[in-house]
């Protein structure tokens, strides 16, 4: 690998001082080589690949992505899909199907590649009968942000792809996914059991071509036909789908389970949709396995749901999972874990901090999102306010005082503590809150102000349900009877309407309500969130949507909301966050200078005598250094005749040549310090007196080996 030089060094070739961002920088066998930009310098194999930081940036016409290496463009390049980084040439390779092609010139673009017009240009079928059924179709017409949904969704149903469509609530996922379904196509729709009618009702209204067939109970399957859309739950998918033993093994030497149809079904040409796909978070479980199944055996998927993380990373990677998406978003689960820096502990178990940049990223290979602040700006606020009461019994605030100093441990590491005497905990402090729920709602009753309120627990639904002109929706209540208490509510009918989170946080709009009350939050922000949004959706006329939550004057669970606010952040990195890319500015590039042989071996002389030269004067200024130290005292002084300087010079030479660096006397050669100063003495061409001098009073100290060859050195 060759790139423009950064530091300051000695050529590898002729010796010449290389300056910082000039020449080149050669990653060799033993590292990194510093050389001058003479194309006699650089080895062979760099001559061919010089890379300058000026060099070209551009998606090539085979799928490949050119640009000098940027730590910053990362997130996005692995984001690209199909991005693979070949090593063998050092670029990235992406897929160009014209289904990931919009993807790829979105990032392109962002990383400001030079895209080839001919890359620009490519056709995604099925779209166009598509938009003129949402803009030109019966029922309401798509907003422009629908029509945009519909032109990513229409063509990904055509292709066979899988794809999650995780629009925020209230924006309308399903018109988009009814408006994207082929003519005459075959759909199964699994949805939540309360939205199956609502379901109904929208596939009438927007897709009169198609028939909606409502199935209930266990064993209602029903295979659809042409032109169908058969509308089935979650919790009666038939048992054909759980997948069962195959008898052999994958290559961890685990058992493969797979689902096989009856004779007779046939499904390879049939569209699956799950609405609120979240529900198959748990990959673990049957419902979510059944799904999987299902998913392999149709021709294409579409998952819908708002928050497809509720609650932790492993929620994402089970929905992934359930729809056969996850290996096309992560690769890996070990690139799961890398991408939310999750690793196991020490109980088994898997724990997670926030994700990378490019997680959110990753996931827009599979998954279209939009927010309401993105595309319904004229949609009004939530304005949240929280309203701490009193009148905790004293049983119950002892027992809270109790837990808590016990709890301290946990809480301090942000963890939930023992699940099932939280959860009671939180029952009793819903439970007396109703008096206070209860003084509040009177107040907009006398203003004759609907109101919506929520809590995560049945009885103050049903305390408030029950009031005069007030209808409740708890997790038993039937699907019609449901539909209709909507209805009601929404045509003014009902003062207000209770509902639990669970039950009323899905599949139905509110906007008759512009105030919303929360007796409690759900432990799962998103399933918060979803609630509030039944009021804040298309159809809401008011300002403002104010978002009132009642909190007990107690630390515990004052804690519970700050638990809320950081898992609401997690999920947002997860899935908004948007890498922003500036490339670093280009360098000059270095050129490469071109010598003949007689030029580049002048050029090397040169610089090895100004080398020698700059050795010599450094070494001379040491040896004076030294003479002006005193170490030349114990010497003889004779007179320095030219005859005496050679032989001074030959014991020098003698002695270095027997023995350099002796630690011990052994009567050979110099020992290690007078080795190092003689060096010195002729490194310095022994152009002076002193020079001399310093020898001969190191050589005098070496009477043993030297008397006999040397005797003028000893003679009086």
């Amino acid at each position: 690998m060759t790139i423009s030089n950064r530091y300051p060094g000695k050529c590898g070739a002729c010796g010449s001082h290389v300056a910082a961002d000039a020449g080149f920088a050669v990653k060799m066998a033993g590292g990194w080589r510093c050389f001058c930009n003479s194309d006699r310098c650089l080895p062979p194999e760099a001559k061919a690949s010089v890379e300058n930081k000026g060099g070209p940036r551009r998606l090539t016409t085979d799928g490949f992505v050119e640009m000098v290496k940027d730590n910053a463009a990362l997130p996005l390049l692995r984001a690209l899909p199909g991005a693979r980084f070949d090593w063998d040439s050092k670029r990235w390779s992406v897929s160009l199907s014209p289904i990931d092609r919009p993807r790829v010139l979105e990032i392109a673009d962002k990383l400001k590649l030079d895209v080839a017009p001919e890359l620009r240009t490519f056709a995604l079928p099925g779209h166009e009968d598509a938009v003129a059924r949402a803009t030109k179709g019966p029922g309401y017409h798509a907003f422009p942000f629908q029509v945009e949904g519909v032109k990513w969704l229409a063509p990904r149903i055509a292709a066979g792809e899988k794809s999650l469509l995780a629009d925020d609530m209230g924006i309308g996922k399903t018109p988009q996914t009814l408006w994207a379904l082929p003519e005459g196509s075959k759909t199964i729709a699994i949805v939540p059991a309360n939205v199956k009618w609502n379901w109904y009702d929208e596939a009438k209204a927007l897709r009169p071509d198609l028939t909606p067939v409502v199935l209930s109970g266990r064993n209602a399957w029903h295979t659809p036909k042409a032109g169908e859309i058969v509308l089935t739950n979650y919790d009666i998918l038939p048992a054909f789908l759980a997948p069962k033993k195959t008898g052999e093994k994958d290559k961890r030497g685990r058992d493969i389970k797979e689902a096989t149809l009856p004779e007779g079904v046939d499904l390879s040409d049939c569209i699956l949709v799950a609405d609120e796909s979240h529900r198959a978070k748990n990959y673990k479980a049957q419902r979510s396995q059944k799904i999987a199944e299902l998913s392999r055996f149709c021709r294409a998927t579409v998952f819908l749901t708002g928050t497809p993380l509720k609650n932790r990373p492993l929620d994402l990677w089970g929905v992934l999972s359930s729809g056969g998406m996850n290996w096309d978003v992560f690769g890996s689960w070990k690139g799961f874990l890398k991408c939310f820096n999750g690793f196991k502990n020490r109980w088994g178990g898997y724990e997670f901090g926030l994700p990378t940049p490019d997680a959110a990223e990753r996931l827009r290979r599979v998954m279209l999102r939009r927010t309401k602040a993105e595309v319904l700006p004229d949609l009004p606020a939530k304005t949240y306010k929280t309203l701490r009461v009193n009148g905790i019994s004293k049983s119950l605030k002892r027992e809270l005082d109790k837990l808590w100093e016990e709890w301290k441990g946990f809480i301090a590491e942000g963890s939930l503590p023992p699940f099932e005497e939280f959860s009671g905990l939180r029952a009793k402090l819903a439970a007396e809150r109703i008096p206070h729920a209860e003084a509040l709602v009177e107040d907009y009753e006398e203003t004759d102000t609907p109101v919506v309120v929520f809590s995560a627990h049945r009885e103050p639904v049903e305390a408030l349900g029950a009031r005069e002109g007030w209808a409740k929706i708890l997790g038993g209540t039937d699907a019609k009877e449901r539909r209709d208490i909507v209805r009601d509510f929404q045509d003014g009918k009902l003062k207000g309407i209770a509902l639990t989170i669970a039950a009323g946080g899905e599949g139905i709009t509110l906007t008759k309500a512009s105030n919303l009350i929360f007796v409690d939050l759900d432990w799962t922000p998103a399933l918060n969130f979803q609630a509030e949004d039944r009021c804040v959706r298309i159809g809401q006329t008011a300002q403002k949507v104010l978002v009132t939550r009642l909190v007990s004057d107690h630390a515990l669970d004052e804690h519970v909301l700050k638990l809320l606010a950081y898992k609401q952040t997690l999920m947002e990195q997860a899935l908004d966050t948007r890498v922003e890319y500036t490339p670093k500015p280009d360098a000059p590039a270095v050129e490469v200078k071109h010598e003949t042989e007689d030029e580049w071996n002048a050029r090397r002389e040169a610089v090895l005598k100004a080398a020698s030269e700059a050795e010599q004067a450094e070494a001379l200024d040491k040896v004076k250094s030294y003479v002006a130290a005193g170490r030349c005292n114990s010497a003889p002084c004779r007179e320095l005749t030219d005859e005496y300087k050679a032989t001074l010079d030959d014991a020098t030479r003698f002695m270095l040549g027997r023995c350099d660096g002796a630690k011990t006397k052994d009567s050979v050669g110099f020992n290690k310090p007078h080795a190092a100063v003689a060096h010195t003495i002729l490194a310095s061409g022994l152009n002076c007196d002193d020079a001399y001098r310093l020898a001969e009073a190191i050589l005098c100290r070496y009477h043993r080996q030297l008397h006999e060859r040397f005797p003028a050195i000893f003679a009086a």
